[in-house]
């Protein structure tokens, strides 16, 4: 063997180096490309614009419905904006009004005049009707106060704009009106006990075109009070249905699907 003619020192080098080489660390293959994990990493996001606009489900009779409800800030002011002989869409008269909200307002008929009181800045557009279904009044007075009511006012002067709508809702008593039983997209504004005004419409969670019935309204809200606490007392029903409109900056909106007789718009002051 060749270890047998090899010298002492020979030797022992050789096993000196086998004894070296074995108490090396392995050495490890390269890492795949696909073996390589880096850290997570957070994107860095600007800070959130709050969200004017509550967006809360609930559900009557089996059916699902969404509600969007935006709240009347105390530095906002609101504007009643006829739109029966401009005939605009509700884009055009966000952007030219420089709106921050915006709302479908009440009825008109099929002739394009307002239905019940329409009262604009000293002049009255529309008079006053008696209707058992148009018994509520939303006025905003000279001092910049929403008021909803079931009783027209007496002295318009004191108003900037009175605008007859309905049914007008209480939900502190007597039992909900009848009403021809249409399910459909409804508007409302309504007050809660601390005279927090409410801009509200509800449709169906899975039916864009549809919503509750007028007699469901006040059981709904009823149901909203109790789901969160909102306290609503009373509310006034807007024109619905196809005319809904409900717009507000940086966020979803319903657009409406024909054309809206007035609007109501809230900005800042």
């Amino acid at each position: 063997m060749i270890i047998a003619g090899m010298g002492k020192a020979t030797l022992l080098a050789i096993t000196l180096i086998v004894i070296y080489l074995a108490l090396q660390k392995p050495s490890e293959p390269a890492p795949r490309v696909q073996d390589i994990k880096s850290e997570p990493t957070q994107a860095v996001l600007s800070e959130p614009k709050t969200s004017q606009v509550q967006k809360l489900k609930l559900s009557l009779s089996g059916v699902e419905y969404q509600l969007r409800l935006r709240k009347l800030q105390e530095n906002e002011g609101i504007t009643l904006i006829p739109n029966l002989e401009k005939k605009l869409s509700s884009q055009e008269v966000f952007s030219s009004a420089s709106c921050d909200f915006l709302i479908n307002g009440g009825f008109y008929t099929s002739s394009n005049s307002p239905l019940g009181l329409l009262f604009l800045e000293g002049k009255t557009l529309s008079p006053n009707i008696r209707s058992g279904f148009l018994n509520g009044y939303l006025g905003l007075s000279r001092t910049g106060t929403l008021s909803l009511s079931s009783q027209a006012p007496q002295d318009l002067s004191g108003y900037s704009f009175v605008l007859q709508s309905g049914p007008y809702i209480s939900l502190e008593d007597g039992q909900p009106p009848k009403f021809e039983e249409t399910k459909d997209r409804r508007a409302l504004v309504a007050e809660n006990q601390s005279g927090e005004k409410y801009f509200v419409a509800i449709l169906e969670e899975n039916n864009y075109f549809s919503g509750p019935k007028l007699g469901d309204l006040k059981q709904l809200l009823q149901l909203l009070n109790q789901t969160y606490s909102l306290n609503l007392k009373k509310a006034i029903n807007l024109d619905g249905g196809s005319t809904l409109a409900f717009l507000q900056s940086g966020e979803e909106s319903i657009p409406e699907i024909k054309k809206v007789g007035s609007f109501l718009c809230l900005k800042a002051d």
